[in-house]
C-alpha cells in the first residue's frame, strides 16, 4: 500500500491500525483529497495483494 501511495504522494504519512473502527483522514486540498480518496479505494479493492489476515 505504501509503495502505491508514495508513487503519487511521496510526502504522505501512512498509519494503519487493526481494529473495529475504520477511519480514514486525508489532510490535503480538496482536489488532492478526492484523488487520494479514489486511490485508497482502489487499493482496498485490491486488498488481496497486500492485506494479510
Amino acid at each position: 500500500m505504501e509503495r502505491r501511495v508514495w508513487q503519487r504522494y511521496p510526502d504522505a504519512r501512512i498509519r494503519l491500525r487493526k481494529g473495529t473502527n475504520n477511519h480514514l483522514e486525508i489532510y490535503a486540498p480538496k482536489n488532492d483529497k478526492e484523488a487520494a480518496n479514489k486511490l485508497i479505494e482502489e487499493i482496498f479493492n485490491d486488498a488481496e495483494e497486500w492485506l494479510y489476515v
